[in-house]
Order: C-alpha cells, then structure tokens, then sequence
C-alpha cells in the first residue's frame, strides 16, 4: 500500500503540535514501563546514560575475497561474544547490531554504572585476543575492533507507531561520543578503548584506588584545528587496557579446568 502522504500530513501537524511533557530524572530504568506512565508516545525523559560502541575496524577490506560462509562465522563470532558481555550486567540496557557494530546503551544514574561499563569495555578489548587465536587456528582472518564509550544525560523519546514498532530514540552525547570515538580507537596510533572525559573523570578516583599506575594507562588525545594542530580542549581519552587474569589464561592455552584433568588422566 502506498504512502498516504495527505492524510500523513495532518498526523505530521498532530505531532508538532501536540503537548511534549520531558521529565527529568537520575535514573532511567523504567522508560519502557508504560502501566506507571513513565515514556510514551507523547513525552519524553531525560537521564543518565552510558554508551558502549564496539566497531569493526576495515571490515570491507577485511572480508574483501572471502567466501560468505567465512564472513557470516566471523562475523558472528564477533557479535555474538560481544554481545554475551553487554548483556551481562543488571544495569537496564538497550543492546543492538548495526552494520558491523554491536552496541549497548545502559542506565546510569551513579558512578558503578560507569564503572561497570568501562569494565564491559576492558573485557571486551581482551576478548579480541581469544578470538583471533581461535580464527588463526582455523584458518580465518584476523580481526581488529575500536571500541568507545560515552556518558551524558541524554533525552530518551520513543518512536513508531503502537502495536507496531516501539523503539527508543536516545538524543544527547553519549550514544553519539561512544559511536564517533568507535571509529577513531585502534586506528591511527589511537588505543583499542576510547572513552570520553565525562567517563573518564567518573572512573579515575575508584580506578587509581585498584591500581596506582591507572593514570598512565590512558594518553590524552586532544582535538584537532583546520591546520591539524592540536587545541586546548580535550578530546577523549585512550588506552589499550586488557583484563590480566583473561590474557593470561589465554595465552596459557585457553584451557578448562575439565580439559586440563582429562590430559592429566590421559598422560598428556
């Protein structure tokens, strides 16, 4: 059926013109709960957000002669294991896969939530080491991904139409400094994990506490003029931190506790 573009213009004015109230609150974990009135089609809310984005790095090059089978492995692969990290976590989240990105979007009203989403972040950096060291074994291309995280308090809208599609629109600078700083790390001298100033102030007390030398993990990355000159306004941050226990084990030959009494039992 075509679009009815004259009777969708009155639903256009209907829009514009209808009464948008914003609430804004410190968390916003109950933005899909329409039974206590929280978000529907006709308001809106503003909260804390933190935004993880985790981006192929050259992944039509990358893919460029390989057979569909190979991509369509890897590729899941890819997802599938970031995806098991994201959504591990209490935190209310939205999680996605657009094009060659997996992404998640998490509430977070206090400074845990952003700590807990730079430590997705880390865990998802070291995760890139097993899976290659699985696809080399196999005879598969090595793969390399930026990862970004940001943090703001975004407005959350919710758009489409009901009984049809119900998505979440999130408008403010977390989703769009996670996205753009995706693109930027593990490219260009850039660290594997770049995350934004707001993020990187919320984490670097609690962090420094764990570990003394956390500071130095991070370089400043500072935005650049027409001239390509550094300004005085910091950019983001980035670093190339890995969770050590998870490298370890890697490097130690990935095996389980069950593997490793069966070769015991077995004499290997």
């Amino acid at each position: 059926m075509a679009y009815d573009y004259k009777q969708r213009k009155d639903v256009i004015y209907n829009i514009i013109n209808s009464s948008t109230e914003v609430a804004d609150k410190t968390s916003i974990s109950d933005i899909e709960s329409e039974t206590n009135g929280s978000l529907t089609f006709n308001n809106g809310i503003k909260g804390w957000v933190v935004s993880i984005f985790v981006d192929l790095v050259n992944s039509t090059e990358l893919f460029k002669d390989k057979n569909d089978k190979t991509i369509a492995k890897v590729i899941r692969t890819f997802a599938s294991e970031t995806i098991q990290i994201l959504n591990d976590t209490q935190m209310y989240k939205r999680i996605g896969v657009r094009g060659d990105c997996v992404f998640a979007i998490f509430a977070s009203p206090n400074q845990e939530n952003v700590l807990e989403a730079y430590n997705m972040a880390v865990e998802i950096n070291t995760l890139k080491k097993m899976i290659n060291k699985i696809l080399k074994q196999n005879s598969m291309p090595h793969i390399d991904y930026g990862i970004g995280v940001g943090l703001s308090k975004d407005l959350v809208i919710k758009v489409g139409k009901k009984g049809v599609i119900n998505d979440l629109v999130f408008i403010g600078k977390a989703v769009v400094n996670a996205s753009n700083l995706s693109n930027l790390a593990s490219r260009n001298g850039i660290g594997s994990i770049a995350i934004d100033p707001l993020v990187y102030s919320n984490i670097v007390k609690q962090k420094t506490i764990e570990n003394k030398n956390f500071p130095t993990w991070f370089e400043i990355e500072y935005e650049k003029d027409s001239r390509g000159h550094d300004t005085s306004e910091v950019m983001f941050y980035h670093g190339s931190v890995i969770k050590t226990k998870f490298d370890e084990w890697i490097d130690g030959g990935m095996q389980n506790q069950w593997e490793s009494n069966i070769r015991i039992k077995l004499g290997n």
